[in-house]
Formats: C-alpha cells, structure tokens, sequence
C-alpha cells in the first residue's frame, strides 16, 4: 500500500532539500493547460508547458491516453527560484478534453499512467525520495476540471505502492475532511 499524506498548503511551496521535488497532476491529450492548477504549472514552470506542448504535436492522443510524461525544467522557471535543484513535473494522461471519458475511464487511466511513470521516473537523477520511494506532490488530480471524486482517485494511488503521496489543498478543512464528499473547491487548490 502508497502512502498518501493530506497536505494543507500551496503545493508549489512545497521544497525538497538537495533534490528535485516532484509535482505530478491529471492533464489532457491536447498540450493545453488553460484552466484549474494547470493553469498554474504552466505560469510557474513555462519550460516544462513547452516540452509538453510539443510532446503532444508528435504524439497522437491515442497513444498518451495512460501514460505520463517526465519533464525536467529550467533552473529560470519561476517556480524554481530558492529551489536547491529544479523542479520535476510530472504528467499523467488520465482524459481529455470535453466529456467522452467516464470516472471508471480516468481511473483506469490514472492507474495506467502511475504504472507507466514508475519505470520512467529511474531515469531521473536526484528526485525527492523517502525509503527507495519517489515521492510525488500533487494537488487531488482528476477532482478539477475531469470531475471524479477525489476519494476514488485517492483508492487509485493506494494501489501505487513505489510512490509517496504528497496531497495538497487550500480548501477549509482538509485534511481532516479528507473522507467526505469532495468540495466544489476541489477545482483549484493553489495559492
């Protein structure tokens, strides 16, 4: 079993001392991260939006759907200024754009792209780690914009054993609440 730690804070705050920290979320197959946190990963690491944005011009949506994406960013990159090393931002392909996925589909997805990430993370040297475990900081994917309970993302990630969890929110209450009914404030959780 993964262990998920509730995190209440900016995730973007989140420091990793003499390594890369990990910021993982849900994202299309179509290179666009106009709206909710990937908004923000865009604003605050413009290096890794470009790499991603171009992964997926060479990439047909078919064949992202389930994988992820590693991307190192610049040392410039906004969102690395007092970092000891520059952040790693990970994608996971778990929808796309409009409605023609279903939560079971994203799940599936979700789960697929973790398997995926796994082998491509090794790759990476000096990524934020704990026991042999790559740890992965994430605001509650997929509960944004592709509108899946986090709680049934949250049972995906515990099938993940190689990672640790970092879960953020800015929203009243978490963690404590972190087994209700989502919030509609899941949508953007960043400071």
């Amino acid at each position: 079993m993964s262990l998920i730690r509730r995190v209440s804070g900016d995730l973007f705050k989140h420091s990793a001392k003499a390594s890369k920290p990990v910021f993982a979320h849900a994202t299309n197959l179509r290179g666009i991260w106009g709206g909710g946190v990937a908004a923000e990963f865009q604003k605050l690491f413009p290096s890794a939006f470009l790499k991603h944005e171009e992964h997926c011009k060479n990439v047909a949506p078919i064949k992202l759907i389930g994988t992820s994406q590693v991307i190192e960013t610049e040392p410039q990159d906004p969102g690395n200024e007092g970092r000891d090393l520059p952040a790693v931002v990970v994608c996971l392909f778990s929808s796309d754009l409009g409605n023609q996925y279903t939560k079971f589909n994203i799940q599936g997805y979700t789960d697929n792209a973790l398997t995926d990430l796994k082998d491509k993370i090794k790759d990476i040297k000096d990524v934020e780690s704990e026991d042999g475990k790559v740890v992965l900081s994430m605001p509650k994917i997929n509960a944004g914009i592709f509108n899946v309970p986090w709680h049934e993302t949250e049972t995906i990630l515990e099938k993940h054993p190689e990672f640790i969890f970092n879960v953020y929110s800015l929203e009243d209450g978490w963690p404590k609440n972190a087994g209700q009914e989502d919030s509609p404030l899941d949508e953007l959780h960043v400071g």
